[in-house]
Order: structure tokens, then sequence, then C-alpha cells
């Protein structure tokens, strides 16, 4: 009986050691700041009714918040073409953050 017990520990030993794996290979990927080619502490000026920047660097996945008028509707459109975006004024004065999958932000404001 007490041979039996200590073949079954010793089974279950080997068992649970084969299936627990000490090494671990994974390799984290940093989390890039995100940058926006925005100068002047990311506010910005148009004539006209669109703006473009870049992103220059970041994490990918990116979407975009823009602000709200009193009517509860965006104040802009923005688009993304990669790291091209455009922003396409609704309103004079918008405030937009971009945020990438990573949950970086970068806020600019007209």
């Amino acid at each position: 009986m007490k041979k039996s017990c200590y073949l079954l520990f010793a089974c279950l030993f080997v068992g649970m050691s084969a299936c627990i794996s000490l090494d671990v290979d994974v390799e984290l990927e940093p989390v890039k700041d995100l940058v926006l080619s925005v100068e002047n502490n990311g506010y910005f000026s148009t004539d006209g009714l669109s703006y473009q920047f870049e992103i220059l660097d970041g994490n990918g996945g990116y979407k975009a918040t823009v602000s709200k008028n009193r009517f509860d509707e965006d104040e802009a459109k923005v688009t993304f073409d990669g790291t091209k975006v455009t922003v396409d004024l609704l309103e004079q004065f918008v405030s937009i953050t971009i945020t990438d999958q990573k949950g970086e932000t970068a806020s600019l404001s007209c």
C-alpha cells in the first residue's frame, strides 16, 4: 500500500512537471510614445476647412476623439490614411485626441 502511494505521487509529480514550462520566450514589444507632426504644443491654425498632419511614431490602431458642440455633434471629421491624418473642420474651434492601440494619446486643438 505504501509503495503504491509513493508510485502514485511520483507519477503525479512527473506528470505535473511535464506540463509546466519554465521557459518564457515571450518578447514584449516596447510601448512607443505617440508623436504627431503638429508643433506649437499641439495647437494648429488653418485658413481653410481642412488640416493635415502625420503620425510620426506610435503603436498603430489609431482612433480619434473629437470635441462636441452644444448640439452634441462632432466639431470635425477625422480620417486616417495610414499615418496621414486629415481633419475636416465643421466648427471654428475644435479639440482632437488621437489614441493608439496601446492607449498612448496625443491631443491637438484649433
